[in-house]
């Protein structure tokens, strides 16, 4: 399946969003502190393991940084 991760398109065997940060490499620790959104809306925490994705979907997994 064809996913646009962060502007960049990917070819996954994956349907949830668990497993894309997993793919991803982004540690588990972290997961409290991102937050992803599917084709622009943001996913609930507590409904990422219930999402299923489809081909196309663009996901944008967001860090926060410190700026000023």
């Amino acid at each position: 399946m064809k996913l646009n991760i962060n502007g960049q398109s990917r070819e996954m065997k994956t349907l949830s969003i668990p497993s894309v940060l997993e793919m991803e490499a982004v540690p588990r620790e972290d997961w409290n502190s991102i937050a992803v959104a599917r084709n622009g809306n943001i996913i609930p925490k507590s409904a990422w393991g219930e999402v299923q994705l489809a081909e196309n979907d663009n996901i944008d997994i967001v860090r926060p940084f410190a700026g000023g």
